[in-house]
């Protein structure tokens, strides 16, 4: 595994801010399923885990046993593009990033997310849940686009984007229908939303 990389998004879905890639390389000798054991999809992990794994890992990090990048592309960007794209771009801009420092033998990644063609690459289907590469990669990833979404909040704090992150919630459709759209949504993803065609 050393030289491998686990690579995952974040934020595929949600009505505001952007999508998010992380990609994790493994430098250590020992099997990241030893370090990492008991690592899980951050989905399935609390607020409060995730933020455990991610304390262990600047543990981790700190005595090289692996690097990570995250890379992030705009809702103006998706908007623009179209998620698909804009994926390929967020996991284009991670790999080149790590591949700055470390030449990478493979990659890992979650199922569906597209990967450049130039990489040795295997998608595996729930990898987030399968592969401790991609689950601490989407650990990460989570973290990383959470933070930014509170953020963001203090901007425009009528949304609640520190509560729901951006996703469709009741309360965000009602808010985004009461107050109109910020400019960090994604207006092709709010067409139902408005009721526009």
């Amino acid at each position: 595994m050393k030289g491998c990389v686990g690579i995952d998004e974040v934020g595929r879905g949600p009505l505001a801010g952007p999508v998010t890639v992380c990609a994790v390389q493994w430098l250590d000798d020992a099997l990241p399923e030893k370090v990492l054991s008991g690592i899980r999809d951050s989905k399935k992990l609390s607020q409060k885990k995730r933020q455990e794994w991610l304390i262990r890992a600047i543990g981790t990090m700190e005595r090289d046993s692996f690097h990570c990048t995250v890379f992030s592309v705009s809702a103006g960007e998706i908007d623009a593009c179209g998620i698909i794209p804009a994926l390929h771009t967020a996991s284009t801009e991670a790999l080149l990033k790590l591949q700055d420092h470390t030449p990478i033998h493979h990659v890992y990644a979650d199922y569906g997310l597209p990967v450049p063609e130039e990489y040795d690459a295997t998608h595996i289907i729930k990898g987030d849940e399968k592969n401790p590469l991609i689950s601490l990669a989407s650990i990460i990833a989570k973290e990383s686009r959470d933070d930014a979404m509170c953020k963001l909040s203090e901007q425009f704090p009528v949304y609640g984007f520190e509560r729901h992150k951006g996703y469709a919630t009741k309360h965000h459709r009602e808010m985004i229908k009461e107050h109109g759209p910020s400019p960090i949504h994604r207006r092709s993803f709010l067409r139902n939303v408005l009721g526009t065609a």
